[in-house]
């Protein structure tokens, strides 16, 4: 765009997909609770604090995992908005 400064083009141009970080942390906590939730039966112990400990720490890095795809797939998804301009499929 000729004769808009670099603020005025940063001020325009709208992300196609784009979500506050406060809603990435929530799908994420909610991966993460749903993942250990589910993940306690999978723990071969019979203490509880042992099962839950167990459970939390796989969730927990399956979270992290999904917190990197979410923004991965964010990415990928204004990138191919961007390249196919204001008309997407």
């Amino acid at each position: 765009m000729k004769g808009m400064s670099d603020r005025e083009l940063s001020t325009t141009r709208t992300e196609p997909f784009s979500s506050s970080p406060v809603l990435d942390l929530v799908l994420t906590a909610a991966f993460f609770v749903l993942s250990t939730l589910i993940l306690r039966s999978h723990v071969p112990s019979e203490n509880p604090a042992i099962i839950w400990g167990v459970a939390a720490f796989t969730a927990g890095s399956m979270a992290g995992v999904f917190y990197l795809v979410w923004h991965m797939f964010k990415q990928v998804r204004n990138a191919e908005k961007e390249t196919r301009g204001a008309n997407p499929r």
